[in-house]
């Protein structure tokens, strides 16, 4: 067996002396002692070109449809970080309790006043229950029948009180109009009402009564409706209307896909785009939360990645094109990319499986990277070919000289990138390992694809002559003049920057690494201004419900807390006497409203001309309001406008129909009111109940924080604060600073390991301190810079 052993490598020397008499340029080239390992694994590809392109060829093809068929992409943020930690079991504990608050979408409803803002709403969350396929539940207690049925005893019992006096007071008055609900009866309810108002008690309710009154008929002289609101006159002022509302909703999201919640997305922008349009721009509607902001975000990455690989691409193809002396010279380093990106592609495939929104970015790196091993070799047989060598042994020569070398950056670039591994960064990571990979398959690349390339390429384009634009050609060592210059400045540099080492700080908060200008960044920091409770909201379990009550009452101690909200919440205090009070309207208020179709025009008139009558004789029962005569001049002024657009012709049952249509509903809150039952755990609304007690019977307290904790350590203080009373909180605030505290940790984890490991390997390698200094010297200067 040895002798044709020796025969072949005999003929193999044989063939590459005479490639290298034949190629030759210049002077003549003589027979090459044997080459080291990267020499000899560099002369089979050259001479083998045809057959390692194609297998390239087929492991790529192969590596790209495995890739594709069996890549995931994982966009659930939360996977980045290890679940082991405590803080992470914390939070998986609480999304298992209450599933509803994970990965939510937060919509706001804001308008001008009240009633258009709660419309809005109300339409908003019957828009999103009609589709149960997208959307799991959609939590909106403010709009929901529950608090708006028994909303007033959450009054304090002073003000129900002189409510219920004030409604019994009137209630003559509610019993005549129900009677009688036509523009008639109106002009009775306006003459009949001195009888029920003392002088001294003041007008306020009539001077809202008339306000009221006068903006109904303006809008239906301006040929619009604007309803007359007749609960706001009963109830009288109770205080500042809410014109804000939140919405939490629970979208169906599904992992395995590009975008998980794409589909439920687009469904709440069409509801919303569709609610804008038919509020003639008086409705402000944003959306945020963790599932808008995540999917806008991995929108975002997947097309910043795929455009900065193109860009990079192409930049680095401008580059080195430039870099490189001869033009042909480039066509090895896009091969490698274009061949190497489905390898380490395949790699990724067979070693991880899934992509996350971190480790995508390999397709950057191994750009970036992978091209630097082409560069070195190529570079290298330009130099031997020009120094008068064939091709063979140029490219042998150039793989035994630049091989040991990116050998050992091959191996301490992977072993940095892989110290990820030994952290709790489970994002980087994985990236780490991907990146590794592909910097091993582009330095396996560099001395058998390369070659393989170099050898296809005709001898006719070689040109020992750099091209004119070469960065290589002579007169660029003129740099050379200034690096004693450049060197000094360098170091002064550094020496700078370590004056401003105390003042970097990690910034853990993953809304700043969003992009700022995006639809969801921006809703984010509106919420955070007006509503901070609704997005940095710590969550606290409790096993019970005398638990939860003892725990939020010394949560609501701290400075650092706002309020605290968990069912108890929705319990108002003083039932009974608020009840005794409420209960005293039963029976006294008609239940119905006697509509007997719209009155005759002439009728209509002559009520105008009676109401008119009656407003002067109410004005001047209470001649000492200022404000009343005001309010009073106005509705007189209006009746004008009305008489003088019902002479053209226009009909007045639109009008009559805006002054009764929301009275039925007058009539069925007040017998609600009569009627109402104390709250207690037992009848709470379903939907709050599932909200803050879970199936297995724990207790949600959300936290809410007293500042919008965008300050530097405000955040921190907060977290440290809640957890001091509940060691386990969780929520958005502790998860941020976990997660801030994991990633800072596991750099400076990684950092270190990888220099101990590039310091072992050189001390193995170069066995020589001042070669050491000489290659660790730029990394601490990049470092510092």
């Amino acid at each position: 067996m040895g002798k044709p052993f020796t025969d072949c490598k005999k003929c193999i020397y044989s063939i590459r002396h005479e490639l290298c008499c034949t190629m030759k340029v210049g002077r003549a080239s003589s027979i090459p002692s044997p080459p080291n390992f990267y020499g000899r694994i560099a002369e089979v590809s050259f001479v083998h070109s045809g057959s390692v392109i194609t297998v390239y060829l087929f492991l790529a093809a192969c590596s790209l449809v495995l890739a594709l068929n069996s890549v995931t992409f994982d966009t659930d943020p939360g996977k980045m970080i290890s679940p082991d930690l405590p803080f992470r079991k914390d939070f998986i504990a609480f999304k298992s309790a209450f599933p509803m608050f994970d990965n939510t979408f937060l919509l706001i409803v804001e308008a001008d006043n009240s009633k258009d803002a709660e419309k809005a709403g109300q339409s908003l969350v019957q828009s999103l229950r009609k589709k149960p396929e997208l959307f799991h539940e959609v939590f909106a207690p403010e709009l929901d029948d529950f608090l708006q049925r028994n909303g007033f005893l959450f009054l304090p019992v002073k003000q129900l009180k002189g409510m219920t006096k004030e409604i019994l007071c009137i209630r003559p008055l509610i019993n005549m109009i129900a009677a009688q609900p036509d523009l008639p009866g109106f002009a009775n309810l306006i003459g009949s009402a001195v009888s029920f108002v003392k002088p001294d008690a003041g007008p306020e309710n009539l001077i809202q009564f008339v306000n009221l009154t006068d903006k109904t008929m303006q809008a239906w002289v301006k040929n619009q409706s604007l309803p007359l609101d007749w609960s706001e006159i009963v109830a009288g002022d109770t205080g500042p209307k809410p014109v804000r509302f939140s919405i939490t909703v629970k979208p169906v999201i599904d992992f395995s896909l590009l975008d998980p919640a794409a589909a439920p997305l687009a469904e709440v922008n069409r509801i919303i785009n569709d609610l804008k349009a038919a509020g003639n721009g008086k409705v402000k509607i944003l959306l945020t939360g963790e599932a808008a902001l995540n999917s806008q975000e991995l929108s975002s990455i997947m097309k910043g990645t795929f455009r900065a690989g193109i860009v990079s691409l192409i930049l680095v193809g401008l580059i080195i094109w430039f870099g490189m002396p001869r033009t042909y010279l480039v066509i090895p380093a896009l091969i490698l990319l274009l061949l190497g990106f489905p390898l380490n592609f395949g790699f990724a495939a067979l070693t991880i499986g899934s992509l996350n929104m971190i480790s995508v970015v390999f397709v950057v790196l191994f750009i970036g990277l992978g091209v630097d091993y082409a560069v070195h070799i190529t570079l290298r047989y330009w130099e031997k070919r020009v120094s008068g060598q064939g091709r063979l042994s140029a490219i042998i020569a150039a793989a035994e000289d630049t091989g040991p070398a990116l050998a050992l950056c091959t191996l301490t670039t992977s072993l940095a990138f892989l110290t990820f591994s030994f952290t709790d960064f489970v994002g980087m990571a994985q990236l780490g390992i991907i990146a590794g990979g592909g910097i091993i398959v582009a330095f396996i690349a560099s001395i058998t694809l390369v070659p393989a390339v170099l050898a296809r390429i005709p001898e006719k384009v070689f040109s020992i002559k750099a091209k004119k634009f070469s960065g290589l050609r002579r007169g660029i060592p003129a740099w050379r003049k200034i690096r004693f210059f450049l060197t000094v400045v360098t170091l002064c540099a550094a020496l700078t920057a370590l004056f401003f080492i105390p003042d970097v700080h990690f910034d853990g908060d993953p809304i700043h690494l969003k992009d700022q200008a995006s639809s969801t960044v921006i809703a984010y920091k509106n919420v955070m201004r007006h509503e901070p409770g609704e997005v940095n909201a710590a969550q606290v379990i409790s096993p019970d419900a005398d638990t939860a009550k003892t725990t939020a009452r010394r949560l609501e101690e701290l400075d650092v807390v706002h309020s605290v909200r968990w069912l108890g919440s929705f319990i108002p205090d003083h039932q009974e006497e608020k009840v005794r009070h409420l209960h005293q309207l039963k029976g006294m208020i008609a239940g119905t409203v006697n509509f007997q179709g719209d009155v005759s025009e002439e009728a209509g008139k002559a009520a105008f001309v009676k109401l008119e009558k009656r407003l002067k004789d109410l004005e001047h029962s209470f001649y000492g309001s200022a404000t009343f005569h005001t309010a009073v001049d106005n509705l007189r002024a209006t009746l004008s406008q009305v008489n003088r657009k019902a002479g053209t012709g226009t009909p007045l049952a639109s009008l009559e129909h805006d002054l009764f249509m929301l009275l039925p509903n007058l009539l069925q809150q007040l017998a609600s009111m009569s009627d109402v039952p104390p709250i207690s755990f037992l009848n709470m609304d379903s939907r709050i109940t599932r909200t803050y007690v879970s199936n297995n019977n724990s207790w949600r307290l959300e936290v809410i924080p007293e500042k919008d904790l965008a300050r530097k350590g405000d955040l921190r203080t907060f977290v440290s604060s809640v957890r001091s009373i509940a060691p386990r909180a969780t929520g958005a605030p502790v998860e941020i600073i976990g997660a801030a505290d994991v990633v800072s940790s596991a750099m400076g984890k990684a950092t270190i390991m990888a220099m101990l490991f590039v310091l072992v390997i050189l001390a193995l390698v170069l066995r020589s301190i001042k070669d050491i200094i000489l290659v660790v010297l730029p990394l601490v200067l990049a470092g510092l810079l």
